[in-house]
């Protein structure tokens, strides 16, 4: 059984939670997760825990405003730079001088920007079907729409044209949608239902109403002007029918200078839970092969 740590660090007005599991063998450094949504909680990715069984302690926490990490409420506060500044103070708060960092979904989008700034003790990053770019992330969630069948792709396209996305019809499409390209399994384990059922007011403000294109506060943003600044080495993971396609992933690949990608087959944007094992060993053999140059 490895051992939890789990704690509060005051911040923004409010307290970020953490958890930590595992500990350190020799020569093996600690994982820092950022999760994703914008707006979700770090539940969703619990499944590294299997990493700690490995030896590397993995550092999980709920973002400001978001999951156990209660604020009060401001949309205008919830930009990226918040975000990065908490992350900056999490490390300062935990005194982590040498860590790997893995970011999930938007998640990959607040490791670009605090990657960027190239913070001490940082030795790999993985990104794990991330944007880099918005309005390159929604031009491909729709050519994804308009691969759909011609009933739901009909539906939701509508939907998103009026606005009006409460319906019964427009819920059965975009579980469709769903099907193909988020989640490709049967049963989504209760782990991650209860990570996508805390989306509140970060999510709105900076996701927007729709599932299928941001149009919240991120919805212009385009972070491959960062991706220069970014020296560590660096694993680009997608799922194979992921919205973080073929064409997202390559443009991360084509901006970090040390960087591969690796994709999961069968899967789209939850690979890390829908082949569990393969990602982690993936994921752990990245960051040892990291840590055995730092010797």
């Amino acid at each position: 059984m490895c051992k939890i740590i789990e704690d509060y660090m005051p911040f923004g007005g409010g307290k970020t939670y953490y958890r930590i599991i595992g500990e350190n063998e020799p020569g093996k450094l600690p994982l820092l997760v950022f999760h994703g949504g914008p707006g979700g909680s770090h539940n969703y990715l619990r499944s590294l825990d299997d990493i700690a069984k490995n030896g590397h302690k993995v550092i999980y926490y709920d973002q400001i405003g978001c999951g156990l990490s209660p604020a009060p409420s401001d949309p205008k506060r919830w930009t990226p730079e918040l975000f990065v500044e908490e992350a900056f103070a999490l490390c300062e708060h935990l005194n982590l001088k040498e860590y790997h960092l893995l970011g999930q979904s938007w998640g990959g989008m607040l490791a670009i920007y605090f990657s960027s700034k190239k913070p001490e003790g940082l030795k790999s990053l993985i990104l794990a079907s991330s944007p880099v770019s918005i309005p390159m992330w929604n031009k491909e969630s729709e050519r994804l729409l308009d691969e759909m069948p011609e009933g739901p792709k009909k539906i939701l396209k509508e939907g998103e044209a009026s606005g009006i996305r409460d319906t019964t019809e427009y819920q059965n499409a975009l579980n469709e949608f769903y099907a193909k390209h988020i989640f490709r399994q049967k049963e989504m384990p209760d782990y991650v239902i209860d990570s996508f059922s805390q989306m509140g007011e970060v999510y709105h403000t900076m996701q927007g109403d729709s599932e299928l294109c941001l149009t919240g506060t991120l919805k212009d943003e385009d972070l491959t002007p960062l991706l220069k600044d970014i020296d560590v080495p660096t694993l680009i993971t997608a799922g194979e029918y992921d919205q973080c396609t073929e064409q997202v992933v390559k443009s991360a690949l084509d901006g970090i200078k040390d960087s591969h990608s690796f994709i999961l087959k069968g899967c789209g944007h939850l690979a890390h839970v829908e082949e569990r094992t393969l990602f982690n060993e993936t994921v752990k053999s990245f960051i040892e092969e990291v840590e055995s140059k730092l010797k």
